[in-house]
């Protein structure tokens, strides 16, 4: 059920409406990115996932650097033009090593020589061969064992991907890319990801190293993705980016999920990413640098003669692995507001609610002075102990919300001590101060107020139970606003509410999902047994919009091929096919009642677990007396096999995006211009 409801505040501090702290404020760092208040670094500066190579804080390895299957470690070196290797046993052997240990895999291509004729034709520059790279980036094996690497190109030579078989590197495949790929990555499912700068997305590739531009499912982090530069998948499958936050400049982490829909990570989804597991990465010891080991147990043997500068980088300049740098936070620090004025003498100040993260090893500890006089930060700091509050702690698991131990004054001081263990601090994040305090002891005899001492105590012993009461009233006021489906609580109240409904969410539906299913809830209980409901259930399971999924009764069927428009042209094969499956048209009407077939592309059920989750919720919705069957259908057009328009084809749409971003002729086209308004002695003849 839902918490009880906050009573608004009298002041507030927080990042938006300003902390207001004292100069008396020490060991005390304000996060830049979320504005949360906790404790300051001891010197070194914490390690970011948002890296410049790419290793996301040192967890896997940097863009541009593979482990092959035999063991050799290969790294992209844009400048020297070569793809580098470590032992140096390829193609041309150990007398090609550097200074580092690594040699490339081919000799660099050779400068042209100088121009010795009257004129120099561009157009007419020979194309590049498969070894001879511009700005190599991207590596990484394929799952045959064979080598990938993007190609950036430049202002003149496109971006191309390029396809060796290892360890012979023999050319497989090239083509030409768009845009300016650079990170490269290979999913769960076999596909190809790449993350392309220029044109802010994250292109996919197929199993035939074709991109699924015309796919209609995959969205690339359209709409959110700025400048993405470096991708990984984690050990379940989640593809995490580093993108460019287009406001600030500075790096932000991005997330997309199996549809290509990309959402921004907030500091606390950031927080769990230290604990997933990626494909390991290099790491340094006293002994040297170290792959990981077979099985990814640990460290490996160290590489020989290998040697990287204090950012992890090889003398000739690409980045071998992610040196984090060790730091340690602050033991204790304090926070003292700047006075707070109610504006009215006497004021009684009631009670601070905090909205804190306090983890098992930290603390904080609140206290509080009250004054009828504002007091400069030299005179605080020399205020005497006894006129501070009683020090109130709070640990991890305790409501962060005290009463106000002070005396009725005009202004009120706040200090919070930060406690930590020197690696984990305790987040500060808002504090709530409400007020007046006005309890039911305004309603008892006088005798209750005739002495200071007692009068303090029951006025405070009765507002914790005045407060209770406030907010249970408060709650029963607002609850309607929470039966919304947008605005209900999260979790155990919306599976609640949409249990109203006999609606039950599946474990994998994302919270956008089930709000967009209880807002929907009316029109898919008026629908249930149908093919609209059905349809209109699927599309929000899928996360897709008409024309998918595509739903045939196969009644519709019967006589088909008499019954068409263009009865005239015949079938292919005489027969009908959806999918690449035959599809019977002819027999009873018994035949085919109460039988209805589901078309979907295999890109929305990719794997056995997505199809069996589809097929148990379509025995759930469907009418118990009928029959089906599941096609799932690959990306393409097979003609008499796979191309009836809106059933097991679907056409994209014409591509739009902001001025920069497209290509005239390639991915874009202006609309036709408009008819000219006709002019005073002229008329214009337009057909009907």
């Amino acid at each position: 059920m839902a918490r009880t409801v906050r009573l608004p505040a009298f002041l507030r501090l927080d990042p938006l409406l300003g902390w207001r702290l004292s100069s008396l404020t020490t060991a005390v760092a304000e996060d830049p990115a979320t504005g949360v208040l906790g404790l300051a670094p001891t010197g070194s500066r914490l390690s970011p996932l948002v890296d410049a190579g790419g290793s996301f804080g040192g967890l896997t390895l940097p863009t541009g650097v593979a482990i092959a299957p035999d063991g050799r470690i290969l790294v992209a070196d844009p400048g020297g033009q070569v793809i580098l290797q470590h032992p140096h046993q390829g193609l041309f052997g150990a007398d090609a090593a550097t200074a580092s240990g690594f040699a490339p895999l081919w000799p660099a291509p050779q400068a042209d020589g100088p121009d010795t004729g009257d004129c120099v034709i561009p157009s007419r520059r020979p194309a590049l061969g498969p070894y001879q790279l511009v700005r190599p980036g991207g590596l990484c094996f394929t799952a045959d064992g064979d080598l990938a690497v993007i190609d950036q190109g430049n202002d003149e030579v496109a971006a191309r991907l390029l396809i060796y078989s290892w360890p012979d590197m023999a050319v497989r495949h090239l083509r030409d890319l768009q845009g300016r790929p650079w990170g490269a990555a290979l999913g769960p499912d076999r596909h190809l990801y790449l993350a392309d700068e220029e044109r802010g997305r994250i292109d996919r590739l197929d199993r035939q190293w074709q991109p699924d531009g015309g796919d209609p499912v995959w969205q690339g982090g359209a709409g959110v993705l700025n400048r993405p530069r470096h991708l990984a998948f984690d050990a379940q499958g989640v593809l995490l980016v580093i993108d460019t936050d287009p406001a600030t400049g500075l790096g932000r982490l991005v997330r997309l999920d199996r549809l290509g829909r990309a959402t921004v990570l907030t500091t606390a989804d950031q927080r769990a990413i230290w604990g997933q597991v990626f494909a390991p990465p290099l790491t340094r010891s006293a002994d040297g640098i170290h792959p990981p080991a077979s099985g990814c147990k640990g460290p490996g043997p160290a590489l020989r003669k290998v040697t990287v500068s204090r950012q992890g980088r090889l003398p000739q300049g690409p980045q071998l692995l992610y040196l984090a740098q060790e730091t340690r936070l602050q033991y204790k620090g304090t926070i003292i507001s700047a006075p707070l004025d109610s504006q009215v003498a006497g004021f009684a100040w009631h009670r601070i609610m905090l909205e804190a993260d306090i983890p098992p090893t930290t603390a904080l500890e609140v206290r509080t002075l009250t004054s009828d006089v504002a007091l400069e930060d030299s005179r605080l700091d020399e205020e005497p102990e006894e006129n501070w509050s009683r020090r109130i702690v709070l640990t991890a698991g305790q409501r962060p919300e005290l009463l106000v131990q002070s005396g009725p004054g005009r202004y009120l001081w706040v200090q919070i001590g930060l406690v930590g263990d020197g690696t984990v601090s305790p987040g500060l994040r808002g504090i709530d101060i409400a007020g007046p305090r006005s309890s039911s002891l305004r309603l008892l005899p006088e005798p209750f107020h005739e002495d200071p001492v007692s009068r303090d105590f029951v006025d405070r012993l009765l507002s914790y139970f005045d407060t209770a009461f406030a907010e249970v009233e408060a709650g029963i006021t607002r609850f309607p606003a929470t039966l919304a489906a947008h605005a209900a609580p999260e979790g155990a109240f919306l599976a609640w509410l949409a249990s109203w409904f006999d609606i039950r969410f599946l474990a994998a539906w994302p919270e956008a999902t089930r709000r967009a299913f209880l807002a929907r809830a009316d029109e898919i209980c008026r629908k249930r047994g149908t093919i609209a409901g059905l349809k209109a259930v699927l599309q929000l399971h899928l996360g897709v919009a008409s024309p998918l999924p595509a739903l045939v009764e196969t009644f519709r069927l019967r006589d088909y091929g008499a019954r068409r428009s263009d009865a005239g042209a015949a079938l292919a094969n005489g027969h009908l096919r959806l999918g690449g499956l035959e599809m019977a048209t002819s027999g009873t009407r018994a035949d085919h009642a109460h039988r209805f077939v589901l078309i979907l592309p295999e890109a929305l059920v990719p794997t056995p677990a997505d199809r069996a989750t589809l097929v148990d919720l379509v025995n759930v919705l469907r009418p118990a007396h009928t029959a089906w069957s599941l096609i799932v259908v690959p990306q393409g057009i097979r003609i008499g096999c796979q191309s009836t328009l809106g059933v097991d084809m679907v056409l994209g749409g014409q591509p739009s995006s902001t001025l920069g971003e497209m290509r005239l002729h390639q991915d874009a086209r202006l609309p036709a211009p408009p008819h000219p308004p006709p002019r005073l002695g002229q008329f214009v003849l337009r057909a009907p």
